[in-house]
């Protein structure tokens, strides 16, 4: 017969078994909070691009792309024109103006967010911008990199994404004389003595999970980043970038990982006139898939732009415009596979 000793003793190793369980002691992990991207490069809405719209509707640059931009998260690109009615030319040489009914393909194709630190943003004035930030508004397509002063110019949109919280800035380093944003006064948030451009990197790593700076830089057509683009490009990884994507040069340029972050030196033409150039008609759109930790993977698809428009590829053409892509990245330490994935 068991005394009742015996039975407290059991009792109580018992208790301490349950006790030291590890069942009873995890504590369950957060879930992984991933988001996808869908990013593009330059995109015009006037010149060729906007006649065609008048003839085939809003909608006819965006028919290929819409699917992998409605599917991801978000859809970025570089808008690399005003939108407005009224302002005057600049003195330069090219000046865009696209019609404001022009934004509602950019939306209805599934774009959130636009850079706006280029140089064309302002080729009809302030009162250019002014009414480019007011079509959007009226659209709700956010944008970094212009506004009605330099806090806002230099300020990041700020989403939250699946539990993260992801923050987009844009910055450019070819600026026309004036265009700058001041203190009192509308224009582009600049990279040029990378002060105010860093402290507001560092400054979106401190607000967000994930950061994302896109540059417009870089020399037209050359295939290769210059020196100045790769210093930055890293300097913006230091400051907390977790990607950086380029404009500008209106080519495919290589993609560089520094420190594990993906340099993306420019993504080339997406939306844009055809000038009968092949380099500058091959263009990809990037897939990404990232968490809080930074970029999980990278996804180049293919796109040729045929009158006008980004039209997706396959067979030669595919493997022209990845071959291209492989070949400019492979000096920069990166490898890309046939199908497109990306990684160091």
């Amino acid at each position: 017969m068991i005394s009742r000793l015996s039975i407290l003793i059991i009792l109580t190793l018992v208790s301490i078994s349950v006790i030291d369980s590890p069942i009873l002691q995890t504590v369950p992990e957060e879930p992984s909070s991933t988001f996808s991207l869908a990013i593009g490069g330059d995109v015009l809405l006037a010149s060729t691009v906007g006649e065609r719209i008048k003839t085939q509707g809003v909608n006819y640059p965006w028919y290929d792309v819409a699917p992998f931009l409605q599917q991801a998260d978000l859809a970025i690109v570089n808008l690399e024109t005003s939108v407005a009615e009224g302002g005057k030319p600049q003195d330069k040489t090219f000046t865009f103006r696209s019609r404001p009914e022009t934004l509602k393909g950019l939306k209805a194709a599934g774009v959130d967010i636009v850079a706006l630190a280029n140089n064309h943003v302002l080729d009809y004035g302030r009162e250019g911008l002014e009414e480019t930030l007011d079509y959007l508004a009226q659209h709700e397509v956010q944008h970094a990199g212009a506004g009605p002063n330099e806090e806002s110019a230099y300020a990041p949109v700020i989403r939250d994404v699946n539990g993260a919280k992801f923050a987009f800035l844009s910055f450019s380093m070819i600026v026309p004389p004036g265009w700058q944003a001041g203190t009192d006064h509308p224009g582009v948030a600049v990279a040029y003595g990378q002060d105010k451009m860093l402290t507001a990197v560092k400054n979106a790593n401190k607000l967000a999970d994930f950061v994302l700076v896109y540059m417009h830089w870089g020399i037209e057509r050359q295939d290769t980043p210059n020196n100045a683009q790769q210093e930055i490009g890293r300097e913006l990884v230091t400051a907390g970038a977790d990607l950086v994507i380029g404009s500008h040069p209106h080519v495919l340029q290589g993609i560089e990982y520094y420190r594990g972050v993906p340099i993306v030196y420019s993504l080339g033409n997406f939306v844009f006139t055809n000038r009968g150039l092949q380099t500058t008609e091959d263009t990809v759109l990037l897939l990404v898939e990232a968490d809080k930790k930074g970029v999980i993977s990278l996804q180049a698809v293919a796109f040729e732009i045929i009158m006008n428009k980004p039209t997706i590829v396959e067979g030669k053409d595919e493997e022209r415009i990845l071959s291209r892509l492989i070949k400019l990245s492979a000096p920069l330490g990166t490898k890309v596979n046939p199908d497109g994935e990306i990684y160091p």
